[in-house]
């Protein structure tokens, strides 16, 4: 029999000056932190899918652990959030937009299922820790506000969920966990400063309550198929808290030095932000007149090093131009450019109506629709993830995808080549 946990309703979310979330940024950048102030949200798609998928798992951990509502509630709400989640992806998957009403409607139920089926990765992650670590009763916080201000200046946050309790050997642990549903930007648990500073303020919140040994952290992002986790002992935590103390005093008073970096990203005030261009447009800097004879090639090293300065600038680039058609499109003009009408899309007016008069014309009914499969991840959802994976793990296979060029630091291995060694080494001899 499942064990029952102790929780925390959820409480409401606001916003710190010096939040968690964009702490990568003015940890390195403090004055983006007062420059970023009153600029409006820059609300994308993306970012409004992901905060209709953190309140289906809000809802799923809050009715797994605390139990507020009835099961038709429950259910009632579930399925308002799917819908949403369903119509969400209108906006950020290629081609849903314009879709036919029978296509886009398969499209938001696809789309409803894939995400269903990542937040119950994030909750089977959660389930399987409190059942297989923890030898007591665990103690669970769903969106549980915390306050770091003791280190940094009027900073809180909220955490999408923190368990308490003991492992086998009688030590306290506290564990955070962030759900991403991007799956865009790989997130890694390891140093990462936005869970580093929930922990901190977890820690002073319930250090007295429990005597915590041990912290772990845990980012899940089903839709890259990652899932890291990164443990600190509390005295480590502490020792970090303070190393950023005083960049943090220069973040609040808008102080410190400026500095562009892949934190840049995310910044509401990218695209006008003079240093980060100054990066760009100032080509010295990059040394891209390259010291030695100009006949000899470039070495691999500097092809290396060509090659992530372009990675760089690709993706300004494109954030710029995504800028400028915004002016553009709202009516404001950017000298030098202007907004074109793109290749017109045929489409019918009434496509039953259409259909109805190529009937007419001799062709026939069957040859007028396709019968499309749903997808695996579609399936999943349908089937529920137990019995999928024991109803058709034998047809499940993963095909390598197709060869990426990626800069170094990403976390997937490389791909080795095969030795002939390695070719010949199960062959008979």
């Amino acid at each position: 029999m499942a064990r029952k946990a102790v929780t925390a309703a959820p409480a409401p979310g606001s916003h710190a000056l010096l939040g968690a979330s964009s702490s990568h940024r003015w940890l390195h950048c403090p004055p983006s932190a007062r420059l970023c102030e009153d600029m409006p949200d820059t609300d994308s798609p993306y970012a409004r899918e992901g905060s209709i998928a953190h309140e289906l798992a809000a809802l799923c951990l809050t009715q797994l652990y605390y139990k507020p509502m009835t099961k038709a509630a429950y259910t009632s709400a579930r399925a308002r959030i799917l819908n949403a989640l369903g119509f969400a992806a209108d906006e950020t998957e290629p081609g849903n937009a314009d879709a036919d009403a029978a296509a886009k409607t398969r499209a938001r139920a696809a789309a409803a299922a894939a995400a269903d089926a990542a937040v119950g990765v994030y909750l089977d992650v959660i389930r399987d820790d409190c059942a297989l670590i923890y030898t007591g009763t665990p103690t669970v916080f769903v969106e549980q506000r915390v306050d770091y201000s003791y280190l940094v200046p009027e900073g809180f946050g909220t955490c999408d969920c923190i368990t308490f309790g003991q492992d086998k050997d009688g030590l306290w642990w506290m564990r955070i966990y962030d759900y991403k549903h991007g799956k865009g930007v790989p997130v890694e648990a390891e140093g990462n400063p936005q869970l580093m500073l929930y922990a901190l303020g977890a820690l002073n919140a319930f250090r007295l309550i429990y005597p915590i040994s041990q912290i772990a952290v845990t980012i899940c992002q089903p839709r890259r198929e990652s899932i890291t986790s990164w443990s600190i002992t509390p005295a480590d935590l502490l020792a970090w808290g303070e190393s950023i103390r005083e960049v943090a005093r220069q973040a609040f008073a808008g102080e410190g030095a400026m500095q562009a970096g892949d934190w840049c990203q995310f910044c509401p005030r990218a695209a006008r932000c003079r240093e980060r261009a100054s990066t760009f447009t100032a080509l010295e800097v990059y040394d891209y007149r390259l010291p030695g004879d100009p006949k000899n090639p470039l070495t691999d090293t500097e092809l290396g090093q060509v090659l992530l300065i372009g990675e760089r600038l690709d993706k300004w680039l494109d954030q710029l131009r995504k800028y400028v058609q915004n002016i553009l499109l709202a009516g404001g003009t950017v000298p030098g450019w202007k907004m074109v009408e793109g290749r017109a899309v045929r489409a019918f007016v009434d496509q039953g109506k259409a259909f109805d008069l190529a009937k007419g014309a001799g062709i026939q009914e069957a040859l007028l629709y396709v019968r499309e499969p749903i997808t695996l991840t579609a399936l999943e959802a349908l089937m529920g993830k137990k019995t999928f994976a024991d109803t058709l793990a034998e047809q499940i296979t993963r095909k390598p995808g197709k060869p990426a060029l990626v800069p170094e630091a990403d976390p997937r291995p490389p791909i080795t080549k095969p030795t002939a060694e390695s070719d010949f080494a199960d062959t008979p001899q």
